[in-house]
């Protein structure tokens, strides 16, 4: 008999999803030792800005300063990082952040969303070769990645030291 992976099965797989972030070998960051700032925009319209793949290149290889959220539809960790911890915090400090929902990507627009991290240390994938871990916090300064953040619970603590909103 033949068995199938139900496709939301298949994509939970393939994007990582997480609850906390203890099989990253990840090292608690101290954000207070970092000196740049990411100037963002005063946005009291929206907190999320969705991006495309090829969106989210441009802005690296623009040498942009950016935050960006890697979350997939289906996890839950995600939800509640979204509800818990950012929305209501992007809402208070009027700024928005990018988003890229990794579960919508194409196997080969996985290969691209890899390779704009790749020589960073702060890598959200598996040892298997899946997907990005999710939620999954990016902050770029000069198209290259600052930092990266996998505990949701540390996101607000990250962007209130690296972030400077500006009118």
């Amino acid at each position: 008999m033949k068995k199938v992976l139900s496709p939301l099965f298949a994509i939970t797989l393939l994007s990582g999803c997480i609850n906390n972030a203890a099989n990253l070998n990840y090292e608690s960051i101290d954000y207070k030792t970092f000196n740049q700032k990411i100037i963002v925009y005063h946005n009291s319209e929206i907190q999320y800005q969705d991006v495309t793949i090829g969106e989210y290149e441009n802005k690296v290889n623009n040498k942009e300063d950016f935050v960006i959220l890697y979350y997939a539809e289906s996890c839950s960790a995600c939800e509640v990082a979204k509800n818990d911890y950012l929305n209501g915090y992007l809402s208070e400090k009027e700024f928005a952040i990018y988003q890229i929902n990794i579960e919508i990507l194409s196997k080969n627009e996985l290969i691209r969303l890899s390779n704009v991290t790749a020589n960073s240390k702060y890598r959200p994938y598996d040892d298997q070769g899946g997907g990005p871990y999710t939620p999954y916090l990016y902050f770029f300064v000069d198209g290259e990645v600052l930092v990266g953040e996998p505990h949701f619970t540390n996101f607000t603590t990250a962007l209130d030291q690296l972030i400077e909103v500006s009118e």
